[in-house]
């Protein structure tokens, strides 16, 4: 598709795409319903400062799903259960900040909330984060990553991912 507008000369000028400003700043009416998220935990397998440190947001989605008690699943596993659940990573002296962002199905997630996210993957980065791994729902992960990818101000890492299959499953 074109964009639908261009200023300046043929060869020079910027290109203005539409509906591409901004998200919506958050207002404090959001944040009732979504209190800032806290670093639940934080693993450290030496006793010394461990090299990289690498942080963990959990936004939901299948990757966090668990059976619920009115059959079927929702995204009810913490961030912190999914890190646990990962083999080996004790032995890789890697510590890991995990931070239970939300669980919500990704279908649900909104432009308020991820510029929230943004905001606080920056903040762990200013606080020397080398890397982050945010995990959600497939439905919108290549939004996720694009968002992030345009507003990402560090050189540091940031990968986003997400499984097909709830962890009940088996190859999941």
């Amino acid at each position: 598709t074109r964009p639908s507008s261009r200023s300046g000369g043929e060869l020079g000028g910027a290109w203005s795409y539409p509906g591409c400003g901004k998200p919506p700043h958050p207002t404090a009416a959001s944040r009732k319903n979504h209190p800032r998220p806290q670093v639940v935990g934080i693993g450290v397998v030496t006793g010394e400062p461990a090299q990289p440190r690498v942080a963990v947001f959990g936004l939901g989605g299948t990757i966090a799903m668990a059976p619920s008690a009115h059959g079927g699943v929702t995204p009810s596993l913490s961030a912190q259960q999914l890190v646990a659940a990962v083999p080996g990573l004790a032995e890789t002296g890697i510590a890991v900040e995990v931070v239970d962002f939300r669980r919500l199905p990704s279908a649900s997630l909104d432009f308020l909330t991820l510029d929230e996210l943004r905001t606080a993957i920056e903040e762990a980065l200013d606080r020397g984060v080398t890397g982050v791994v945010v995990t959600q729902g497939t439905d919108t992960i290549e939004e996720t990553a694009y968002l992030l990818d345009l507003r990402h101000r560090h050189d540091a890492p940031v990968v986003v991912t997400g499984a097909m299959r709830n962890p009940t499953m088996a190859g999941a």
